[in-house]
């Protein structure tokens, strides 16, 4: 019964969202109300590192390059 119960509540809970991509945080300032959540991607989007070493794109190169065979190099 139990069980029933939160499948069934989970089944109703609705969440109203909306995805802004924008190039400046000021131009999503028009659609923020006091009871809004923001997310923000923070890699290469709010800090940027210094170094290649652990960025996305270092992450890719080294996963084509293991897909390619070349996974010691």
């Amino acid at each position: 019964m139990n069980k029933f119960l939160l499948a069934f509540s989970l089944l109703c809970a609705s969440l109203a969202a909306q995805i802004i991509e924008t190039p400046h945080i000021d131009q999503m300032l028009r659609f923020v109300t006091p009871h809004t959540l923001i997310i923000f991607d923070i890699d290469n989007t709010l800090i940027e590192p210094v170094q290649q070493l652990g960025s996305d794109q270092w992450f890719y190169h080294r996963l084509k390059q293991y897909e390619a065979g070349q996974g010691a190099a």
